[in-house]
């Protein structure tokens, strides 16, 4: 359910303009109010922004949110846009940011179509990007997803090297995977330690065997896996490419389809916020979970686009949106 607050705020980031929603007028949030009822306001590229596809989201300790869209990194500290590109920044090899992940320590990591990784941590006084250029199969790489684990090691999905993973100051590939699929989309972590890579070939499940060896297990292999939460209660949600939503939890799933109430079953992305609403985001519109049923957000109800591809909730319990026209 979810709780009551003095304001619930969903900002929007569309392929032409952003927008902001939020419950009006202030008074604590009905638990039944429909998405649908909240009210907006609207940013576009006239403010500032380089572009309208935005194809990252996150936020800094330092409460700057940063975007990542086809022309460059933006950071907006909620009235004005920043932009980093690799025309002003010489350590960013190409504009176009595809990921962006804030590291357990703060640090802001980023993935680029071409480009591969790069680091930026803020709040020092060498505050700068840096690129991470010594595998020249990561240097120009199409990252598509980074994820922080809970032993701190950093895991890096490609459209077409497979996954590599850096811990400490090392990086290397891991070649487990890529027998199994290069082509990755969605990494996350279950209770059990175990590292869960959604691929173009399904759900490989990663469990670590003794001397740092890897097993990798595949499942799931009808549908492209594209997105993968774990909940707070431990269930894991993974979305797939063509086949809806499974649930996940002690070993069992649960699949989810068009005929269960999402709106389309391509699930492109799905997140939990702080007060533990599930969002799955298809090429129909937002849908929130509640109750074994399924609310959606669509265009008729005012999205001036319905391919979601992001959730990100900031420090003020706003939960920001994502899509673009792919």
């Amino acid at each position: 359910m979810v709780k009551k607050k003095e304001w619930l705020k969903i900002q929007a980031l569309y392929s032409l303009m952003i927008f902001l929603f939020f419950s009006y007028p202030i008074f604590p949030l009905d638990p039944d109010k429909a998405i649908k009822q909240y009210v907006h306001r609207i940013w576009t590229t006239d403010n500032g922004l380089p572009q309208n596809t935005i194809t990252a989201i996150v936020q800094t300790e330092d409460a700057y949110l940063w975007f990542g869209t086809q022309e460059g990194l933006v950071r907006f500290n909620g009235t004005k846009f920043k932009i980093f590109n690799r025309l002003n920044t010489p350590e960013i090899p190409v504009s176009s940011i595809s990921v962006l992940t804030r590291g357990h320590d703060g640090t802001l990591w980023l993935g680029t179509t071409g480009g591969g990784l790069l680091r930026y941590r803020s709040g020092l006084e060498d505050a700068k990007f840096t690129h991470f250029d010594s595998l020249p199969t990561l240097a120009n790489a199409f990252v598509t997803c980074i994820y922080e684990s809970q032993k701190n090691d950093l895991w890096i999905g490609t459209a077409n090297s497979g996954v590599f993973i850096k811990r400490g100051e090392t990086i290397q590939p891991v070649p487990e995977v890529s027998i199994v699929s290069k082509q990755i989309n969605s990494i996350a972590e279950n209770s059990f330690g175990q590292i869960l890579i959604g691929s173009n070939n399904g759900l490989i499940t990663l469990t670590s065997l003794a001397d740092r060896k890897i097993q990798a297990e595949l499942s799931l292999g009808s549908h492209p896996v594209i997105s993968i939460r774990k909940r707070a209660s431990g269930a894991v949600w993974i979305g797939s490419n063509g086949n809806g939503a499974y649930r996940l939890f002690r070993g069992q799933f649960q699949h989810f389809t068009s005929a269960s109430g999402l709106p389309n079953n391509h699930v492109l992305a799905i997140y939990e916020d702080s007060d533990q609403n599930l969002w799955l985001g298809s090429r129909r519109g937002i849908s929130r979970f509640e109750s074994g049923r399924f609310e959606t957000f669509s265009v008729k109800e005012g999205l001036s686009n319905a391919i979601i591809s992001q959730f990100y909730e900031d420090r003020e319990g706003s939960l920001w949106v994502s899509t673009s026209y792919g």
